[in-house]
């Protein structure tokens, strides 16, 4: 055979192989997308129920936050550090239920790395809201995993026992006051200390906290897993099917190339 003709066989051999790959490649992804599609409906459910049980988190944390109003000031604990008064405390944050994003998520990209976040970014919020109470159902199921976010952050302010000096009156809740205004039955006899409730919001916000990494990590991150996995698999078809079709028109030029009459004597 002549150099010519090799080439043009071997280039001919390949486009047969192309064509039968660009013909092949939409079916297998078409399969793949029927699996997602079948995945995305559980995950989006285990998605709302991750945020219902952050809506009972944030729930607390909004209580916590309301009895903070009231011990900040004359009931607020401080320290002296070099010659100013540092309020004692911890910051607390309202939760916010997220999805970690991949661009392998999209179906038209065809960049290298499926796991890039150029497209989407890092993460989308399934919840919105002033204290993120709202379930943003559209962004449910989306992402390769569900993840918590920090949404509004306070500090928490330790409490006296009582405000002290001349006047000094407990740090306790009492009647009509923002907080039993907001949540009845503290007004007690002795009085509920501001200190005594603050500790035990905070012990029930980090139960729940517990509950609900707990069911999220056995649930819908254990099926986004597989999600991802899909994501990524559906995108290195996508990625192929891109390059065949530039390869044909390589292969194609090729051939056109080497039967092109003018370049003949190149050939010899």
């Amino acid at each position: 055979m002549t150099v010519k003709g090799d080439i043009i066989g071997k280039a001919s051999d390949e486009l047969e192989i192309v064509d039968r790959q660009i013909l092949q490649l939409p079916e297998i992804i078409a399969e793949v997308q029927l699996n997602l599609d079948d995945l995305i409906v559980p995950g989006s459910n285990f998605d709302r129920r991750v945020c219902e049980l952050t809506q009972a988190v944030n729930l607390k944390v909004k209580e916590l936050e309301v009895l903070n109003g009231l011990i900040t000031g004359a009931c607020g604990e401080t320290v002296t550090v070099d010659g100013s008064q540092i309020d004692v405390g911890e910051v607390v944050q309202f939760d916010v239920v997220q999805g970690g994003r991949n661009d392998s998520e999209d179906p038209t990209y065809i960049g290298v790395n499926p796991f890039a976040t150029t497209v989407f970014g890092v993460t989308t919020n399934m919840m919105g809201g002033g204290d993120f109470e709202t379930i943003i159902t559209g962004n449910l199921g989306v992402g390769v995993t569900t993840l918590i976010g920090v949404g509004r952050t306070f500090l928490a302010q330790e409490s006296k026992a009582a405000t002290g000096g001349d006047n000094s009156q407990p740090c306790a809740i009492s009647a009509g006051d923002n907080y039993d205004n907001a949540y009845s039955g503290y007004v007690t006899t002795p009085p509920t200390l501001y200190s005594a409730r603050r500790s035990t919001l905070l012990g029930e916000i980090g139960n729940l906290r517990t509950t609900r990494n707990t069911y999220m990590n056995d649930t819908v991150n254990e099926l986004k897993k597989e999600v991802k996995f899909k994501y990524t698999q559906r995108h290195s078809y996508y990625y192929g099917l891109h390059n065949v079709k530039i390869r044909k028109t390589e292969l194609e030029n090729i051939i056109n190339m080497a039967n092109d009459p003018a370049n003949e004597t190149f050939y010899t």
